[in-house]
């Protein structure tokens, strides 16, 4: 499966970068000097659940640059989202599912108002995890875990996003949920 990470940041970075160094095919859109650092020592993730390194890292500024996607990871500022969902226009394709593990509610939504053809799944991430310098990712506190589902209650309606719980790392959890309902 190939997966295209927005955003290289705590979240993006760390979650890409251990579905990569399980062996999944992920493309990671950074910028700045977190990209060129990247593109020339690799990711490096250190922290609790132990240090892992992809090298060589796929990392690219545009996602037009990447091979299209089967699904994203879409981990950017909530601000960045409009930006962000404009600059996947030309990768994404006709169903291609798009987990937003974003901060606020809001994101979801506005990457569908962007993305019509996409398969858009609201998510939430339980982490502590930053950019410590360019290319590294440090991961601070509990291990991290994943939780999305259909914002309508509905199953699933691709296997995507299971298959790739199903590929991550044992020591990283990751759910899908019958529904993406926050409360509290």
């Amino acid at each position: 499966m190939k997966i295209l990470v927005m955003g290289a940041g705590g979240i993006g970075g760390y979650y890409g970068g251990r579905l990569a160094a399980a062996g999944q095919d992920v493309t990671f859109v950074a910028r700045g000097a977190h990209l060129d650092a990247m593109r020339r020592d690799g990711l490096q993730i250190i922290g609790i659940s132990g240090d892992h390194t992809v090298k060589p890292v796929k990392a690219v500024a545009d996602p037009a640059e990447a091979e299209p996607p089967e699904m994203v990871l879409f981990a950017t500022k909530l601000g960045d989202t409009e930006r962000g969902a404009k600059a996947l226009q030309a990768a994404v394709r006709e169903g291609t599912t798009i987990i937003s593990l974003q901060n606020g509610i809001e994101g979801p939504d506005l990457i569908r108002a962007h993305l019509p053809r996409a398969h858009v799944v609201p998510g939430v991430v339980r982490i502590s995890s930053h950019i410590a310098r360019p290319c590294v990712i440090e991961h601070k506190a509990q291990p991290g875990r994943i939780e999305f589902g259909e914002p309508d209650g509905e199953r699933i309606r691709t296997s995507r996003p299971s298959s790739t719980c199903a590929r991550r790392p044992a020591s990283m959890p990751c759910s899908h949920q019958r529904s993406a309902t926050m409360s509290g």
